[in-house]
């Protein structure tokens, strides 16, 4: 069985859609309270809840029994959500109740989140009453977040989303560019995979400043094929022909080094024509998983985090066999810049929105100049095999053009 993310970014184009979708409460079940006649106010919230679930669970399942769409019920995956979480607990319960929805309850101590799935009867409501996917759209093209925190143990804490980002400067530019290459890709086909359009997402988001400066990767709604491992994804295919996957060689390395020598015109460019996590005496994966935490912070490592332990350890590396100090020193007595760059004087937020910036501006020509679609996955792209080679041209290009540099790239095809 298929499982995605269930969010709630869906609404219906038109209100022909939104008044059928409604047909299917009954009111007087729908609209009651506990004891008194239920507020207007709540009702509203019932209703919006409805659209925006059912528009959801259609568009994101293609209406296949079995596709499940998961979502946390722990009340604080809802302090920042749309939808107040009991007003989802009721709405979701209702539908699950009328026989629209099969909810599957997760085990809390499996780490494993509530599936639903639509039923036969939601699906012969939709077939009579002429609804399909088409008839929704994604919202909330453009997203932010304030920065994360640390709790007393350390704890990294995300930050919660910006619900006024539309005060924004750009806004209204970036919905417009998101809008542009979701209306493109909509005319082509991902098979495999339920896709229904991209989102951009920044970090480190200030209300005094209003700006959107920091992240601006493309993220699939529902996670979609973004959260296939490598192999998946290159079993995929566009409009029925087989993929590749070019990616950029030791992406955060490489804007790290060109940063650095930006600051510092002592710093010696790296050979880009070689793989820099190649170092002796260390395997690759632990260099590559070293660099990519140490962008985060652009400060040596004290420890490793959980995430690189699980990470490597589908590897079959133990970090254990690694100290950290000891990868760290190995690494910047290679690479001395890295001691140096202070994070004061740049951030992983405006290195990765550079690196998007460029992503988008070659999805952007490719389509625009070319009729080619790509699909992002951060620092690579998806596209077809029979397009690889202008793609690594208008690639290399729009690097050199947005960032200063031309990245070494790397094309994968299934075995």
């Amino acid at each position: 069985m298929k499982q995605h993310y269930f969010s709630l970014s869906f609404c219906p184009t038109n209100d022909t859609s939104i008044r059928l979708l409604k047909q299917i409460v009954e009111p007087s079940v729908f609209e009651a309270g506990d004891k008194n006649k239920m507020r207007e106010a709540t009702i509203n919230k019932r209703y919006d809840c409805l659209i925006r679930i059912l528009s959801s669970v259609i568009t994101l399942t293609q209406l296949d029994l079995k596709t499940g769409l998961y979502r946390s019920h722990k009340t604080g995956a809802y302090s920042d959500s749309s939808v107040p979480y009991r007003v989802f607990v009721f709405v979701s319960g209702y539908l699950v109740e009328q026989g629209y929805l099969v909810k599957v309850a997760g085990e809390q101590s499996e780490g494993k989140a509530t599936a639903y799935y639509v039923t036969q009867k939601l699906v012969d409501y939709c077939l009579n009453a002429e609804i399909t996917a088409k008839d929704f759209t994604l919202t909330h093209l453009v997203r932010a977040r304030y920065p994360s925190q640390r709790d007393k143990k350390g704890k990294k804490i995300q930050g919660k989303s910006v619900t006024n980002i539309s005060q924004s400067q750009d806004y209204q530019d970036q919905c417009r560019l998101v809008s542009g290459i979701n209306n493109y890709l909509s005319k082509h086909t991902l098979s495999g995979v339920p896709f229904t359009g991209l989102y951009r997402s920044f970090s480190n988001y200030d209300d005094n400043k209003k700006e959107l400066i920091d992240g601006g990767r493309l993220y699939a709604e529902g996670g979609s094929y973004q959260l296939f491992n490598s192999a998946k994804r290159l079993r995929l295919k566009i409009d029925g022909e087989p993929v590749a996957e070019v990616d950029i060689t030791a992406s955060h390395f490489t804007l790290i080094c060109l940063v650095a020598s930006m600051l510092d015109g002592r710093v010696i460019p790296v050979n880009l024509n070689k793989d820099p996590y190649q170092i002796k005496g260390l395997p690759r994966a632990v260099v590559k998983q070293w660099v990519v935490a140490y962008s985060a912070k652009l400060k040596p490592l004290t420890r490793w985090s959980t995430d690189s332990v699980g990470k490597l350890r589908e590897k079959h590396i133990n970090l254990a066999d690694y100290p950290v100090k000891d990868v760290g020193k190995v690494i910047v007595s290679k690479y001395p810049f890295l001691e140096a760059l202070s994070s004061a004087s740049v951030t992983w937020g405006y290195l990765q929105r550079r690196e998007a910036d460029a992503i988008i501006m070659t999805m952007d020509r490719l389509s625009q100049e070319h009729d080619i679609p790509a699909y992002p996955v951060h620092d690579s792209l998806i596209v077809k095999r029979s397009d690889v080679p202008l793609v690594r041209r208008i690639m290399k290009e729009s690097f050199e053009s947005e960032i200063g540099f031309t990245p070494v790239l790397k094309v994968n095809v299934a075995d």
